[in-house]
């Protein structure tokens, strides 16, 4: 066995590994890319309760059209906002139920107000 065999080994050796690396590579980076799962999922309750909110959000705001005057509608947006802000992070279910039936409550409130300003 000649130097020119042992280096055609080595240099075959080497190639052949660095396929396997970069198939590898191309492997995994693959399995990421296909099975990109968020972080942090939500169970079927944090779902409904998000939809839930989400309405309730929407409900508020298509009230506020309602009301005459525009220096109210701008206070009523702006707390309306802050109010579902401060709690955007809110992950007990109790909790969110709980700001869910006061939410509504206040919203037949805002409907009434709004109803006799017109």
């Amino acid at each position: 066995m000649s130097v020119n065999d042992v280096n055609e080994r080595q240099s075959t050796h080497t190639q052949s590994d660095s396929h396997n690396v970069t198939t590898t590579n191309l492997h995994v980076f693959t399995i990421n890319f296909t099975m990109k799962i968020p972080s942090q999922s939500l169970s079927l309750k944090q779902f409904m309760l998000r939809g839930q909110v989400l309405q309730l959000y929407r409900d508020f705001f298509r009230c506020l059209k309602q009301l005459p005057s525009k220096a109210d509608r701008n206070d009523m947006t702006q707390w309306v906002k802050d109010d579902f802000k401060s709690n955007k992070n809110m992950q007990d279910e109790e909790a969110i139920k709980m700001m869910i039936t006061r939410g509504k409550i206040q919203l037949r409130e805002l409907r009434k107000m709004a109803n006799l300003s017109l």
